[in-house]
């Protein structure tokens, strides 16, 4: 095994290597490599960059100048050329022929791209400068816009010059009594395959988008340094330098092209072929025999309804597992909250910001049903339901890290209930009570036949489309509830009040949202201010509403004007034997919906890169679900059930995390998952009582600001859905590493079906005033996409792109940051 593969298996057995040697060469060398993830098994390409700098004098002796070198060593995964769209055009492109791929879809090569070959060899081209003179003289008599390119505006960003002592000659030089030195220079910035070395360089004046120079040397290029440690030491033969505009979208810069290229030139079969061309020509028929070698056999992909357990079990076996791996580690669910000191800060301000962002939410949602139902559901209902489920659910609940709420869904399709019930002149309360009871059973049975394995086959169809709904929803419930003050203000000075409050309301939130996102401040300040920023928002609007105090302003204190301290237990007996049949119509679909919204919400929680180590209970959980909509429903309170983002995000503020920024991006990597209980539980507790014993607390704040902070929670939502950014007119396609593989009018035709499909959903909600019977049934749209997603999309856009465009992202939020 040569040197360069013992690196390389050296590499994917360790997450950190450090080497330094001082030897007689006058040099300090330092190597340090990070490997995130597996090497493949195909090979590897490395991205290296070099800095060679003069050491200050203090450091000579005498020998004379010394230098230090410092190079860092990633490596790369090799780029899945057969299957990434820009990767295989660009590779047509240098073959000069289009290819029929295994779908029966003709690949046609780029045109952005231009390839210069030299394949003749050059001689004596030992180090980067003599090899990039040597390619861009060669380059000037073939292409004229090469005419003005000169070789010292490119050598002088591509390589560093440095004089350094060879280690074979060191010996001899010592017995001669001299010192024999030579200049070496080394590319600042390459990738490094076992036979080649691919420079990507940017220009802001170069005359074509991208152009690649791709040179066969006849004799091996010296490598960076000859220590036993080198990744260089194989020495390579061929050299490409891709040049190309800095304005060129990601999938098309020089990186990514580099990327390419050196992946090609990493496979052994094709570089043996590539040794022995003769000329140009055939350099390009091997590319493109290269190509119809990878693009021939068909793509074979994990589907997944794979991972859905078909095979029959006993009624309840799914719960008694869950049951059996929550519970041996039930008591350090609440033990780890106190491990050590990191982690009881973490545990603090998540409560803080667990009560303040679910606090403020039900209070404006609530608001908003008490609104539409003429009191017959307050806001106090919700924030009991979601306070006495959350304290019960942190107890009794399988995933403590899951937050129950009363969603914007939920709300909505309980405006549904209420007109149904009116359209058949029931009293709405009573009939939600035998509604809600259905559903629960409904819930019930179908987590004790282990219904919650099939649920696993939700994607990404249905998880934005649920998204995108409930953004709109709240955005609606926003402008609706100002419309109603509308019409209830008759001053146009207090109603004038009430919208700049709302505005406020909007604009401040963004504000926080924004200084959130600022990568320029400090992590822990940032963190402190997302924990609060619900409660900062409103007390900053509430603060404004007392300016001008001859304006009058709306406060929460008056929707709590004789209302009860306790719920009490619903009439029943009031509903006709007819209407209790009818209630079973939307309690079928309630119990849909809460199927869907919980399941999600708990596969988005323990997705794998958030690190949960102690189980999942999904069936146990639903079965806990089920329980707590009946018990609210003969109280008369709203269900509340696991809803997005609160279960996620929760998920990521207990970890030991840490951030990176790149292209102005936060990302949050965890290191280390906690899982407790004692967030859930106190943060609800406080909600309990401050609804009992302290309202006069909350009433004296505006509704206005809770209107606007509907409006904030929908447009902050919209922001991050990825519906909205693939739209061709407000956003470009995120180059992730799945929807690099799908050509933009494949996505385009997929973002159309998924706005058809929401089109339809609210379209069908909004029907509730002219047909309610109608409207119902608008969650049973929602579930039928997941099957659509399997069957019928795969059908319009193939199989593979189907699975690509509805596989998780890991990079992506599917709502806003907080509410």
């Amino acid at each position: 095994m040569d040197r360069f593969d013992a690196f390389l298996d050296s590499a994917r057995t360790t997450d950190e290597i450090e080497r330094a040697s001082t030897s007689k060469i006058a040099r300090r060398w330092s190597e340090t490599e990070r490997q995130r993830g597996g090497v493949v098994a195909r090979g590897v390409s490395q991205r290296t960059a070099t800095l060679l700098t003069d050491v200050s004098d203090d450091e000579s002796d005498a020998r004379g100048r010394q230098t230090l070198a410092w190079k860092t060593t990633k490596l790369l995964p090799m780029k899945e050329l057969f299957l990434e769209q820009q990767s295989r055009r660009d590779l047509l492109a240098l073959g000069g022929e289009s290819v029929l791929s295994a779908d029966g879809v003709r690949v046609n090569p780029s045109k952005s791209i231009e390839f210069v070959l030299m394949m003749r060899g050059f001689e004596d081209c030992g180090d980067a400068k003599d090899v990039t003179t040597a390619m861009l003289r060669e380059a000037r008599g073939t292409c004229g816009y090469f005419v003005n390119v000169s070789a010292d505006d490119i050598t002088a960003s591509v390589e560093h010059t440095a004089t350094i002592e060879n280690d074979n000659e060191q010996g001899a030089n010592d017995e001669a009594g001299g010192s024999a030195s030579s200049t070496r220079h080394v590319f600042a910035q390459a990738f490094y395959a076992k036979h080649s070395i691919v420079v990507p360089h940017e220009m802001s004046s170069f005359q074509r988008r991208r152009c690649v120079l791709m040179a066969r040397l006849n004799s091996q290029m010296r490598a960076l340094d000859d220590s036993v440690d080198s990744v260089d030491r194989h020495r390579p033969q061929f050299v490409a330098i891709v040049l190309g505009d800095p304005s060129e979208p990601p999938t098309k810069n020089v990186f990514a092209t580099s990327h390419t290229i050196a992946t090609m030139l990493s496979d052994s079969d094709f570089v043996d072929e590539a040794l022995d061309c003769e000329d140009e020509k055939h350099f390009r028929e091997l590319v493109m025999a290269y190509m119809k070698r990878g693009i021939s056999p068909p793509v074979v992909f994990e589907n997944d309804l794979s991972r859905v357990r078909f095979t029959p079990r006993r009624v309840g076996s799914c719960i008694v597992g869950d049951l059996r791996r929550r519970l041996p580690v039930y008591v350090s669910d609440w033990t780890d909250a106190w491990a050590n000191v990191d982690t009881f800060i973490r545990v603090l301000s998540t409560t803080v910001w667990l009560a303040s962002t679910t606090f403020i939410p039900a209070l404006a949602i609530g608001l908003s049903m008490q609104s539409d139902s003429s009191r017959r559901m307050t806001h106090v209902d919700f924030l009991l339901s979601e306070a006495v489920c959350g304290i019960a659910f942190s107890i009794f609940g399988g995933q403590p890290l899951l937050i129950l709420r009363v969603s914007g869904p939920i709300k909505t399709f309980l405006n549904v209930v209420r007109i149904f019930a009116e359209s058949i002149e029931c009293d709405f309360v009573a009939f939600y009570g035998f509604v809600g009871i259905y559903a629960g059973v409904m819930v019930l049975t179908f987590a004790m036949l282990n219904g919650a394995e099939y649920m696993l086959c939700i994607n990404r169809f249905t998880q934005e489309n649920l998204a995108l709904f409930a953004a709109v929803t709240f955005i609606f419930n926003g402008f609706n509830a100002m419309a109603t003050m509308r019409e209830m203000i008759s001053d146009d000075a207090t109603f004038l009040k009430y919208f700049i409050l709302h505005l406020g309301t909007v604009l401040t939130a963004f504000k926080i949202l924004e200084f959130r996102r600022n990568a320029a401040v400090h992590m822990s300040l940032r963190m402190v201010i997302a924990d609060l920023a619900p409660l900062i928002t409103v007390l900053c609007v509430t603060g404004l509403s007392y300016a001008f105090p001859n304006v009058s302003v709306n406060r929460v204190s008056a929707a709590l004007y004789n209302l009860p301290i306790w719920p009490t237990l619903v009439d029943l007996s009031s509903v006709s034997s007819s209407a209790r049949a009818l209630a079973l119509v939307p309690a079928s679909v309630l119990a849909v919906q809460i199927v869907l919204e919980s399941n999600i919400s708990a596969m988005l929680a323990s997705r794998p890169h958030n690190k949960l180590a102690k189980g999942s209970a999904y069936n146990w959980d639903l079965f806990i679900m089920g329980i707590f909509t009946i018990t609210m429903a003969t109280f008369g309170l709203p269900p509340s059930i696991p809803a997005l983002p609160h279960s996620a995000i929760h998920t990521v503020l207990l970890s030991k995390t840490t951030e990176s920024a790149r292209h102005g991006v936060i990302r949050t990597n965890v290191r280390r998952a906690t899982e407790t209980r004692v967030t859930n539980f106190i943060a609800h507790l406080i909600t309990l009582i401050i609804t009992l014993r302290y309202r006069s607390t909350f009433g004296r704040i505006p509704i206005a600001s809770l209107s606007g902070f509907l409006v904030y929670m929908g447009l902050s939502s919209l922001g991050s859905n990825q519906m909205i950014s693939r739209l061709p007119l407000l956003g470009n396609v995120v180059p992730s590493r799945f929807l690099r593989h799908v050509t933009k009018r494949t996505i385009h035709a997929y973002t159309a079906i998924q706005f058809l499909y929401f089109g339809a959903i609210f379209g069908c909600s909004m029907t509730v005033h002219r047909a309610p019977g109608f409207a119902v049934v608008y969650p049973l749209i929602l579930a039928s996409s997941v099957p659509f997603s399997h069957k019928i999309l795969p059908r319009l856009l193939g199989d593979y792109h189907a699975h690509v465009l509805t596989t998780a992202v890991r990079e992506e939020n599917m709502v806003g940051l907080f509410y």
